[in-house]
């Protein structure tokens, strides 16, 4: 199963990411309005597709954008 999971370098997205990291079950794709050189610095940048993101950004289909995942985690707020 595919999983978006947007801010995912936030407190609560560190937490949900390493929590589906562990169960092993899921490709994940995460983003965060952050850097690529900020989610360096996180355990698990590399057993994820980052993609750096503002969701604010006018993307014509998010959908396909985001490799058309099964399940979306929304944790990005401002």
């Amino acid at each position: 199963m595919k999983v978006l999971v947007t801010g995912s370098t936030g407190f609560i997205g560190n937490y949900v990411m390493n929590e589906l990291i562990r169960l092993n079950n899921y490709d994940i794709i995460a983003t965060s309005i952050d850097s690529t050189e900020v989610a360096l610095n996180f355990e698990w940048f590399n057993k994820v597709k980052y993609i750096q993101s503002n969701l604010d950004d006018k993307i014509k289909n998010f959908y396909t954008f985001f490799e058309e995942p099964d399940s979306l985690i929304h944790l990005a707020w401002e």
